[in-house]
């Protein structure tokens, strides 16, 4: 994903520590220089709408899918 507003490590911070809260997520990975976004969790079905909800409620709404 690539997602909006983030400006810092503490953007970075926020987002990861907002996902990291989630049920069987494993890791979250920023690239704060490009704003893309990688979610690895357990399961195989797509989450990206539960990431995109809670990226909105945390202030860096979703830009896109990659």
């Amino acid at each position: 994903m690539k997602i909006a507003n983030l400006k810092c490590q503490g953007c970075v911070n926020n987002v990861i520590n907002g996902l990291m809260s989630l049920e069987n997520v494993d890791d979250v990975k920023i690239d704060l220089e490009s704003s893309e976004l990688t979610v690895l969790y357990q399961g195989d079905t797509d989450r990206s709408d539960e990431f995109a909800k809670i990226l909105e409620i945390l202030g860096y709404p979703m830009i896109s899918k990659i």
